[in-house]
């Protein structure tokens, strides 16, 4: 698994893919908004809109979207890199 993005990296973004026996469970997407970091995790099939996760640094936001993609390994699910 890669970092969010290396700090001297500009913009910040990243996204992914998770899936689970070829059926897609998630997508997580990172932004760079207004000086904070947004983490805009959408999971397949849910009808309740949530609002993304926003934080002042990278290193925040890195260390959460580490632990949720970790989280979704651990679950059976396959995680990509989004194009």
């Amino acid at each position: 698994m890669q970092p969010v993005a290396n700090a001297a990296q500009a913009p910040v973004s990243g996204a992914w893919s998770i899936t689970r026996e070829g059926s897609t469970v998630a997508a997580i997407a990172v932004t760079e908004e207004g000086g904070s970091v947004v983490v805009d995790a959408s999971i397949e099939g849910s009808k309740r809109a949530r609002d993304p996760y926003r934080f002042s640094t990278l290193e925040a936001a890195d260390v959460f979207v580490r632990d949720l993609l970790t989280s979704f390994t651990y679950l059976g699910c396959d995680v990509a890199t989004a194009l």
